[in-house]
C-alpha cells in the first residue's frame, strides 16, 4: 500500500481536509483505532518521503491548501507520525470540489445545510 495509489492518497487527503474545515486537530499514523501504538517501520530517508508526500497531498489536492505540519515521534521505542491540522482560515476546504468534515473518528462528505452553516460562520 502506497500513498501513490490514487484511492489512498484520496483517503490520505480527506482527513486533513476534514479537520480543516471542523476544528484544529492531530492525525495519528501508527496508533490504530482502539489506540495503541503499533509504529511506522521508516529509516530517515522514508520518513522524510512520507512527510514530503502528506504536504504534497496537503498543497496540491486541497483546495486551498490548509496549515498542516508533520512529525515524528517515537513511543515507546516505536515510530508514530503526527500530523497537526489547524482550523483553516478560509471558509471551505474541498478535495475533488466535495466538501468533507470530520465526525469523530470519520471523514463525511457534507451536506449543504453544513456547507451553508461553515459559510455563515466565517462571514461572522
Amino acid at each position: 500500500m502506497s500513498l501513490h495509489e490514487p484511492e489512498i492518497a484520496i483517503s490520505a487527503a480527506k482527513e486533513p481536509l476534514s479537520v480543516a474545515n471542523t476544528n484544529d486537530g492531530v492525525i495519528l499514523v501508527g496508533i490504530d483505532d482502539t489506540g495503541h501504538v503499533k509504529g511506522l517501520d521508516l529509516d530517515f530517508k522514508r520518513k522524510d518521503a512520507l512527510e514530503r508526500r502528506i504536504h504534497q497531498l496537503a498543497r496540491t489536492r486541497i483546495k486551498p491548501a490548509p496549515p498542516v505540519e508533520v512529525v515524528f515521534e517515537e513511543i515507546r521505542g516505536m515510530t508514530v507520525g503526527r500530523i497537526s491540522v489547524a482550523r483553516g482560515e478560509k471558509p471551505l476546504y474541498t478535495l475533488d470540489n466535495v466538501v468533507y468534515l470530520r465526525r469523530g473518528s470519520s471523514d463525511v462528505q457534507a451536506q449543504p445545510d453544513e456547507i451553508i452553516s461553515l459559510v455563515t460562520q466565517f462571514a461572522f
